[in-house]
């Protein structure tokens, strides 16, 4: 995704947000890092929790099932080959 839509110039690796500050008036958040750079943006997306936790599905006979399988959140780091799937 982050390549299909030009998403990696956005990103900054080895940051964390200090602050995010919501203003009603202009209805705008700012985002405030621990280097010291600020954004502003109309959306914040606070991405925590269960929203970056891997959580597999109860699926019946999913221990049980003798292929592979994929979840997108624990994707294999040196990609999957679907050649011929």
């Amino acid at each position: 995704m982050a390549d299909r839509f030009d998403l990696r110039r956005y990103i900054e690796f080895n940051t964390r947000v200090k602050e995010a500050v919501f203003d009603s008036k202009a209805n705008t958040w700012t985002i405030t890092t621990d280097k010291g750079d600020a954004a502003t943006a109309r959306f914040c997306i606070m991405a925590m929790g269960n929203l970056s936790t891997p959580r597999t599905p109860s699926f019946l006979g999913l221990e049980s099932f003798k292929g592979e399988w994929y979840h997108t959140g624990l994707w294999p780091h040196e990609g999957v080959d679907f050649t011929g799937l």
